[in-house]
């Protein structure tokens, strides 16, 4: 799969067809916008982005380990080697970001990482250098 690519679907067939994951209004209503302009602005597949946060925030229920205000759409990390074993699933282990804005720029910057491309603007990913 080629994710340094536009959108791979539409944002219209992307958000019918979010219907049927019974999202939090939140992920409707602040996340969606943010993770699809961060996949704009960053080359990444949408698409691909939205599929990996619906994934780690349990469409915006945020039922796991990371907290809602913590505005991390992907289960992202800090790098803490003082965190070891068990202590690397817990809570504050887990990137905080300001806005869903700012985790969802941070998230795509991580996929940019992946790819060896760099970044053109503020680096939120706390990760970028690491992958």
């Amino acid at each position: 799969m080629d994710f340094l690519t536009g959108p791979s679907a539409t944002i219209e067939r992307v958000a019918f067809n979010l219907a049927a994951r019974a999202p939090h209004a939140r992920f409707i209503n602040e996340m969606f916008n943010p993770i699809w302009v961060a996949g704009l602005k960053n080359g990444i597949d949408s698409v691909v982005l939205i599929a990996q946060a619906g994934k780690e925030t349990a469409w915006g229920h945020y039922t796991g380990k990371v907290p809602a205000n913590f505005y991390n759409t992907c289960g992202l990390k800090i790098r803490d080697p003082s965190l070891a074993g068990p202590d690397q699933e817990a809570t504050m282990a887990h990137a905080q970001f300001a806005s869903f804005s700012a985790g969802a720029d941070a998230q795509a910057q991580h996929w940019r990482g992946y790819a060896h491309l760099s970044v053109a603007y503020t680096l939120l990913d706390p990760r970028y250098v690491h992958v």
